[in-house]
């Protein structure tokens, strides 16, 4: 038996070998330790119980964590209400952690004492065992010691992410991980990026996205209640979005000049906005441009070539409205498996590189111009000016893509080259495109499903942030309730979105 003379030698505890602690020993009560199992998301918290399962009151234990690679202590605390007198220490012996509870006045514990230790998984975390070895001491000045029990758990480490959807059925939020919200279809759920605002009327365009890169921020939309994200591949890339946050830390808000900053509403869902000078993490908000400047001119005129497709920037503002034939697109994102992104746009500002597809191959369309103070995320480039433009194959840490007119596809740029005015280029970070995409010229072309929000104040009738625009290339009988949830044909009366537009079924 381990002699216990008083709380100074009990403190010396916190220094004993692991041998020591898990050698057995006589002792005259029956104790023991016991622990739950949990499941941990990658890059994630979790708490897990140790609980001390004494015979007798005791003053002070013990105990070793013996945690899986990848996992730490994040924070540990007892359970209940102690005095000052009452300390819990941690620290690492022999690559495990060692806690050691006691009282400077031998206070006693309540029976069943536990400790709850809030563990963190790293991305590279696996699924393993957790152990607890523990030495329990009843009453220090007889010396009364428990001998060692050992207790273990299953440490599950997921690749899901729990979000929560608030009472106001919006949240914008960013994960430090990827996600894949394909699977939450089912349930209600989706996500978008902020890909467009239009100043006037305070009216954001959100492109909806499924497999969502890790660090970037997303409006999300379903019914109040918790959700397992399934962790994404991360194999689309997106630019810069009218959003800011920080999956990590608490951060300060962009208060730049020129810019105007929108938070959504928990409780309403609504969209107005933000005064606050931080966030914590995990949350995001809108960033917008105050102003765009709008440079209304003559009607433009655009000849479609032999692919129908044709890459494109214009001086002046337009508006594709009511141009038949003729469908205008935003580039809103690049994926690993050769495909592009597209948005489509009606209205858009002067020098706002765009992908226009027509019905007809060679066939020449007139745009009007109209007055516009949209602006969009757009990855395309273009040159509006007389000068020409120098593009090379690779600069500046991309590689660069050129529409055929030829094909109607984008291919890698095979040698330097000067874009005269009028000209568009697509640029793509090179380090993400896929060693056996490069130089191919069969990129396939997915157009995005798109909603509009308006920023109605916070307190506004929640109804107000209903979808006003629904836009897809789904066909001619394609269906949306004003959830945005695609429908196969609606079944009641009600206000119904079909091919972008609203349409009253009686």
């Amino acid at each position: 038996m381990i002699k216990l003379l008083n709380l100074t030698y009990m403190k010396k505890l916190f220094t004993m070998l692991v041998a020591t602690v898990c050698a057995t020993m006589a002792y005259a009560q029956t104790d023991a330790i016991s622990l739950n199992d949990v499941t941990i998301a990658k890059g994630g918290t979790q708490q897990v119980e140790v609980a001390i399962n004494n015979a007798a009151s005791k003053t002070a234990f013990q105990f070793d964590l013996a945690l899986p690679t990848g996992v730490t202590v994040k924070e540990a605390k007892l359970n209940g209400t102690y005095g000052t007198s009452r300390h819990l220490e941690k620290g690492t012996v022999d690559g495990k952690m060692r806690f050691l509870s006691y009282d400077d006045a031998n206070a006693l514990l309540a029976d069943g004492a536990k400790v709850l230790v809030t563990l963190e998984a790293a991305a590279e975390a696996e699924t393993a065992t957790l152990t607890a070895n523990g030495i329990v001491v009843v009453d220090p000045e007889a010396a009364s010691v428990g001998d060692g029990q050992t207790a273990s758990a299953t440490i599950t480490v997921s690749s899901d992410v729990t979000i929560e959807i608030p009472a106001g059925k919006k949240l914008a939020m960013v994960s430090a991980r990827a996600l894949d919200f394909t699977s939450l279809e089912a349930q209600g759920v989706s996500a978008y990026l902020c890909t467009g605002y239009e100043v006037e009327s305070k009216t954001f365009w959100m492109t909806r996205v499924y497999d969502v890169p890790a660090n970037t921020p997303i409006f999300v939309k379903g019914e109040p209640g918790t959700y397992e994200v399934p962790e994404g591949t991360g194999s689309t890339y997106y630019p810069q979005t009218f959003m800011l946050g920080n999956a990590s830390a608490k951060f300060d808000v962009d208060k730049t000049e020129g810019y105007t900053n929108y938070a959504v509403s928990r409780s309403s869902g609504a969209i107005g906005s933000l005064s606050a000078a931080s966030m914590d993490a995990g949350k995001a908000y809108f960033h917008v441009p105050s102003s765009v400047t709008t440079v209304a001119g003559e009607a433009q005129s655009f000849t479609m070539g032999a692919g129908k497709k044709l890459a494109t920037v214009s001086d002046y503002d337009l508006d594709f409205t009511d141009v038949e034939g003729l469908k205008a697109y935003t580039v809103t994102g690049f994926s690993k498996d050769k495909s592009i992104w597209l948005s489509r746009v009606m209205k858009v500002s002067a020098k706002t590189p765009l992908v226009l597809i027509g019905s007809e191959a060679s066939k020449t369309y007139e745009v009007p111009s109209t007055a516009s103070q949209v602006a969009y995320v757009n990855m395309l480039k273009g040159n509006s000016s007389s000068d020409p433009v120098a593009v090379s194959p690779t600069m500046d840490g991309n590689t660069i893509y050129v529409l055929s007119l030829g094909s109607g596809k984008f291919g890698t740029l095979g040698k330097d080259a000067s874009m005269t005015k009028g000209k568009a280029w697509l640029p793509v970070p090179t380090s993400f495109i896929p060693a056996s995409t490069r130089g191919v010229d069969d990129m396939s072309f997915l157009v995005a499903e798109t909603i509009s929000l308006k920023a109605i104040g916070f307190g506004d009738d929640d109804n107000a942030t209903g979808i006003s625009r629904v836009a897809a290339e789904a066909g001619n009988d394609t269906w949306y309730n004003l959830n945005g949830q695609r429908i196969d044909t609606p079944t009641k009366k009600g206000l119904y979105i079909k091919n972008g537009k609203k349409v009253i079924v009686k």
